[in-house]
């Protein structure tokens, strides 16, 4: 009987944690279809802000730090949604809750996920040539 649960728990880890991959690669992808929609949207003011003296590596920073930000702050609202989930259904089962380590990786692969998605936003909006986001419509 413990090596059938054994089993089960190795399978349901093995499952938990490709469902995690995924959903991880899924939001690496929408952060950065975000970032790029707003390089599109804001190609006037980039524009602006060349022709004003900023430097291609400042329109990056700008936009990897967006990422960032995108991705500390879902990682930060998914560990705190998985900790309150994970702490409803503790009580209803009267298990013991200790916090896992997942909640305070969570922040981490959100930021790491953040900066690679705005990679190909950044180095799209450095080469925004001053003159034509100018007359961009």
């Amino acid at each position: 009987m413990q090596e059938v649960r054994t089993g089960v728990d190795v399978q349901l880890t093995r499952l938990a944690t490709a469902v995690s991959v995924v959903l991880i690669v899924l939001t690496t992808l929408v952060i950065g279809n975000a970032l790029l929609t707003s390089v599109v949207a804001r190609t006037v003011e980039i524009g602006v802000r060349r022709a004003l003296g900023g430097t291609r590596a400042s329109v990056a920073r700008l936009l990897v730090n967006e990422g960032v930000l995108l991705g500390f702050l879902g990682g930060m609202a998914g560990a705190g949604a998985g900790m309150c989930v994970t702490l409803v259904v503790s009580a209803l089962n009267d298990w013991d809750f200790s916090p896992p380590l997942v909640a305070f990786v969570a922040p981490a692969v959100g930021v790491l996920s953040g900066a690679i998605a705005s990679a190909v936003p950044a180095v799209i909006a450095m080469r925004i040539q001053p003159s034509l986001a100018m007359r961009w419509d």
